[in-house]
């Protein structure tokens, strides 16, 4: 009876210190793209980034299979044009259910009523820019425009 015991602690202890190092240890990990700051830590694969001595960016890129090696993560590039193209769909659609029309040089009104000036924006390098409109004074935080 000890001896099968003792066959069972073997290989558990291992496994159950390995899991608890990867709780709190981050592991490095180099992905085909070759992105920088990838570590495999919390049975995922996380991209962390320390940005001063106090604050450090966390952001989850891949799950358990990437960190088993069972699926291969996606690249950093391709997760952030992604990201980019969601967010230009978006705003699109945005804009597309408000409606704007041109009343006269870059003024635009929406079917609220609401009066804006269109700019385009840019969402990031590597994406198209977006329309979006500007409908309120300082930095789109202050005061309605008004006719």
């Amino acid at each position: 009876m000890k001896k099968l015991l003792l066959l069972l602690t073997i290989p558990i202890l291992p496994s159950g210190i390995f899991f608890l190092y990867n709780s709190y240890v981050p592991i490095a990990y180099t992905n085909e793209c070759k992105d920088k700051h990838l570590f495999r830590y919390q049975f995922g694969i996380y991209k962390i980034d320390t940005l001063s001595k106090k604050e450090v960016k966390i952001e989850k890129i891949g799950n358990a299979e990437d960190y088993f090696g069972l699926d291969k993560p996606a690249c950093i590039d391709g997760i952030y044009k992604y990201e980019q193209s969601l967010r230009k769909k978006k705003m699109d659609s945005i804009n597309k259910k408000l409606n704007w029309k041109l009343i006269r040089h870059n003024l635009y009104r929406n079917k609220n009523g609401e009066i804006g000036f269109q700019e385009d924006r840019s969402l990031g390098e590597g994406t198209s820019p977006v329309t979006d409109y500007i409908t309120k004074f300082g930095f789109n935080d202050g005061k309605a425009l008004k006719r």
